[in-house]
């Protein structure tokens, strides 16, 4: 999740850097990457979600765990830091 996540920054960047007016907000484009940015969102919170409930769960080897929490969590904060950075640029 977190390479796409990045993956889809990059396009986004790359497509409003190659527009003489930006990228237009009501295209096609901007609307899939926008959509697809939520679901990644959507995704990593239901990864973490599983993860809390794994820690009570007896028979699994918490390491995994812990690294699938952790690295969801990274993925959330690393969204929602891009979606504070935009809101405060616009």
């Amino acid at each position: 999740m977190g390479f796409s996540a990045f993956a889809l920054v990059m396009l986004a960047g790359f497509i409003e850097m190659s527009s003489p007016n930006g990228m237009d907000e009501e295209s096609a484009a901007a609307v899939l990457i926008g959509l697809s940015v939520f679901g990644i969102f959507g995704f990593s919170f239901i990864g973490a979600v599983l993860g809390f409930c794994g820690i009570f769960q007896a028979n699994t080897k918490k390491v995994f765990v812990f690294l699938g929490i952790g690295a969801n969590v990274l993925v959330l904060l690393g969204l929602f830091g891009l979606l504070v950075i935009g809101m405060t640029m616009a």
